[in-house]
This record gives C-alpha cells, structure tokens and sequence, in this order.
C-alpha cells in the first residue's frame, strides 16, 4: 500500500491532472469562441451554389402552329425561374382569327343568321350615323347662310 500511496500525494500526478483539464477547458472555450464567431458574422441564409442537373417531374409539351410567332421571349441561359413566371408570349391573333371563322362554320343555320343580320343592322347603324353626320353639317351651313343673309337684309334696310 505504501507503493500507491505516494501517486495520491505526489506533484507529478497532480501536475499530469492539471494538464488534462487545462487542455479539456482551453478546447471548450475555443469552440465555443468559434462557434459564436460563426454565428455573428454569417448570414441569415446560406447559399451553397454547386453544379448540378435538375430533372422535372412533371413536364407539358406546348405545340404551337407555324404560323404562331414569338412576341416577347424572356428565357436566358442558366436563368433562374419562379413558379408562375411568363417565360414565352405568343402572337396568337391569326390563331384567334383562325377559331372565330371556324366557329362561324359550325354554328347552326339560325346562329349564322343572327350574326348575319347583326352585322346588317351595324352597317345600317353606321350608316345612319354618317347621314346624320352629314345633316348636321347641312344644317350648320345653312345657319351660317341664313345668318349672313339677315345680315345683309339688315343693311340693306339700314341703307334705305
């Protein structure tokens, strides 16, 4: 017993105890410093920009007519895109005029009628407006006429 006894009470050992744990504190608050370091200087979010290949998961093929042209075209290489953003804005006034003729064809006998005979009633409409368009214009010379007219009536009577 004698022979352990002097590891209780000896400096070395002591010494080799005071070591460890001055090594296991000083690496403690070094982490923690660094980590506090961390924290403060970086940013809310962090970005990670890498190489990678995306796959869609679900993909819609939009078949246009050749005679369908491009008006404004957004897309760029290596664009970043959001959901609902226009990329492609098509010209579509032939297609547009392509679907009313073609809904005119298909319309029954009393529809293509009606339309017919709206169309009628708008040319007699727009006809009836240039009339009296016209008739106004009638209606202001002859106003400016008459008023001359008076005009001279009234110094001829003066002169007598």
């Amino acid at each position: 017993m004698h022979k352990n006894d002097w590891l209780d009470h000896s400096g070395i050992y002591s010494q080799q105890h005071q070591k460890f744990y001055r090594w296991v504190l000083y690496s403690v608050i070094i982490f923690f410093l660094l980590v506090s370091l961390f924290l403060t200087f970086t940013k809310e979010e962090v970005f990670i920009r890498t190489s990678a290949q995306l796959t869609a998961t679900k993909t819609e093929d939009q078949h246009m007519p050749l005679e369908t042209k491009i008006k404004v075209n957004n897309l760029e290489e290596n664009q970043e895109v959001k959901k609902g953003e226009i990329l492609v804005t098509f010209d579509s006034t032939a297609l547009q005029n392509k679907k009313e003729q073609l809904e005119q064809e298909n319309m029954s006998p009393e529809e293509q009628s009606k339309v017919v005979t709206l169309a009628n009633i708008d040319e007699q409409i727009n006809q009836l407006k240039k009339e009296v368009e016209k008739l106004k214009a009638e209606q202001a010379r002859l106003v400016s006429q008459s008023a001359t007219e008076n005009e001279t009536n009234i110094q001829i009577e003066k002169g007598k």
